[in-house]
């Protein structure tokens, strides 16, 4: 799953770095630096007959926390016949841009609130892809945390 974020990150121009950790202390985890995406082994809210498979949390610390469902993920991507990986990376790069953009909006591509087979087909063939105009919020996000850091 970390291939397909990146993949779908570079389409756009971005780079994004990996850092493993755990929260039992062996390799303990950055809190206070960068994006932070937990695998829980629980279930999602259904809702509307959809599923929620992930969940960013921006009015918690910094905003730099996501929650991914890995059972949701796991019987998406059965009944959408698309590989689990895809399917966890994709919901990874989604709440990524959450994050980053620190809003809940949804958007085209990568950002909608429901996948289409469409978009299912476009990930499989590794096409998923962000809008230009949440690309350029992205960016700009991303350049307003670098000048601040920068300032301090």
């Amino acid at each position: 799953a970390m291939n397909e974020v990146v993949d779908i990150y570079s389409l756009e121009g971005f780079t994004v770095q990996w850092s493993e950790c755990s929260a039992n202390g062996d390799n303990p985890c950055p809190w206070l630096t960068g994006y932070l995406v937990c695998i829980s082994p629980d279930r999602g809210t259904t809702k509307y007959d959809t599923v929620t498979l992930g969940y960013s949390m921006l009015t918690i610390g910094r905003g730099n926390h996501a929650v991914v469902m890995w059972p949701d993920v796991e019987e998406f991507a059965k009944r959408n016949i698309a590989s689990e990986s895809m399917i966890l990376g994709s919901t990874i790069a989604h709440e990524l841009g959450h994050m980053i953009t620190r809003t809940r909006k949804h958007d085209l591509g990568v950002m909608k609130s429901v996948w289409t087979g469409k978009d299912i087909a476009d990930m499989n063939q590794r096409r998923i892809r962000f809008s230009l105009d949440f690309v350029q919020e992205m960016r700009q996000q991303l350049t307003d945390i670098h000048t601040a850091a920068v300032k301090r």
